[in-house]
């Protein structure tokens, strides 16, 4: 991912939970050094349950918040009946761009 563009991005949930019974989900991108960090909730999030994935769209804003460097990124959702899931944490590169701003 680079630094002022709009990426998507997709994970694909690998587990038996049903994604039409999802009652909050979050999406949160945490840089590994630093306080900077950015959470999705379900209202900005596309949830797919036929093909079992959950989007997010980040902003030119969103990719300029953070440095160059290692962001983590982790899901959380919460289930209509209560029960409560969080994923690994993965990791994704924050890569530069020569000439900083909104284009």
């Amino acid at each position: 991912m680079y630094r002022g563009t709009t990426p998507t991005i997709s994970f694909k949930i690998k587990t038996d939970i049903d994604l039409n019974d999802v009652a909050e989900c979050w999406v949160t991108f945490k840089a590994k050094t630093g306080p900077k960090e950015k959470t999705f909730n379900i209202s900005d999030l596309i949830i797919d349950p036929e093909n079992k994935t959950i989007t997010a769209s980040l902003s030119q804003e969103e990719t300029l918040f953070f440095n160059t460097g290692t962001i983590d990124i982790q899901i959380r959702l919460r289930t209509t009946d209560g029960l409560a899931y969080a994923s690994d944490i993965k990791e994704i590169r924050m890569n530069k761009i020569l000439k900083d701003g909104q284009i």
